[in-house]
């Protein structure tokens, strides 16, 4: 794992959302998708519709990609990071959409500050989405308040609400307004309270692992306060 020196970066401000991407992103993504191919896969936790394979994030390769992305989004963001507060691992998606539990089929948000992923499926459409909710009218939980209606949401409209799968496309309460194109090699980098989803329309019966969505996922415990 080496990261390009020649990697192409911009950042977007959907609906105000900083969304860092880096296009490019490893010197030798094929190496890291091989790696990522070979690795050994738990059951995953939570909500995630897949299996996860931890990562040594104390190898020399791993810190230094870490730390390079800690320098980058400090540099370019109002927190500073620390390569410490990163947790990196590979994951796959396996659920198919007539599996998914309710809560599984809507819109989500992670536990955690931000959250960035590399897209390692060549020629994969299987992207990510953000979404507004209507019924909350807002596509962030931002406060205590929020969280508590999101969490009232949940618990009264996840059922009979449900989308039919992974697919979002025409539904009265999630809107749809950004979406995250998987580019082979592609870093993303985005905050974890926005309301988001994977783009997937399928998932086989049995797992091929040269067709499968396969990310490397870095995600941030801690961020601190610029200096």
């Amino acid at each position: 794992m080496r990261v390009n020196p020649d990697a192409r970066l911009r950042v977007e401000h959907p609906r105000g959302v900083p969304v860092l991407i880096i296009d490019d992103f490893y010197a030798d993504p094929e190496a890291v998708r091989a790696q990522a191919l070979a690795a050994r896969y738990d059951l995953a936790m939570a909500q995630y519709p897949g299996r996860h394979a931890p990562l040594n994030n104390r190898s020399a390769e791993l810190q230094e990609v870490l730390h390079t992305l800690a320098r980058t989004a400090t540099a370019l963001g109002d927190r500073s990071y620390q390569a410490a507060d990163f947790i990196s691992d590979f994951s796959i998606v396996t659920t198919r959409p007539g599996d998914l539990l309710a809560i599984q089929k809507h819109p989500h948000i992670d536990p955690t500050p931000v959250l960035g992923l590399v897209y390692l499926t060549p020629g994969s459409i299987e992207g990510t989405c953000f979404f507004h909710n209507e019924m909350l009218g807002t596509h962030a939980v931002v406060t205590d308040e929020q969280m508590t209606q999101y969490g009232q949401f949940i618990d009264q409209h996840s059922k009979q609400l449900a989308p039919t799968g992974y697919t979002l496309d025409d539904h009265p309460v999630w809107k749809k307004f950004y979406t995250i194109e998987p580019v082979f090699n592609r870093f993303v980098f985005y905050p974890g309270n926005v309301f988001h989803s994977i783009d997937i329309r399928h998932v086989d019966e049995h797992i091929d692992m040269e067709r499968v969505r396969v990310t490397q996922r870095f995600i941030v415990n801690h961020t601190h306060p610029k200096p």
